[in-house]
């Protein structure tokens, strides 16, 4: 099962930890909405990326900046959401939004 904790505090924080062990679709969707997200953060000028580590099974994400920042976590948040509903056996995703 995927884990997800998705935070904000002053800073966008994404940590996804372990693999969707059984579903490969939903392995799928999850990597895509995460190169995604990183490609993004990449080419936004707009956007501060204070850390970017991408492995197998596990990413940690921290980034930082305005509207745009905020639009792309929301975004990347609802993905992961969607997933979970569809596919609760696979990820549990926690989210936590800080004002």
């Amino acid at each position: 099962m995927t884990k997800a904790m998705l935070t904000y505090d002053g800073a966008y924080t994404i940590k996804l930890d372990g693999h969707a062990k059984g579903s490969e679709k939903v392995c799928t969707a999850i990597s895509s909405l995460s190169f995604a997200l990183l490609g993004y953060l990449k080419n936004a000028k707009e956007v501060e990326t204070k850390k970017s580590d991408y492995q197998s099974g596990k990413v940690d994400i921290e980034f930082v900046g305005g509207a745009s920042a905020e639009a792309v976590f929301k975004m990347f948040c609802i993905g992961l959401l969607q997933i979970e509903k569809k596919y609760p056996k696979f990820i549990e995703v926690t989210v936590d939004i800080k004002a």
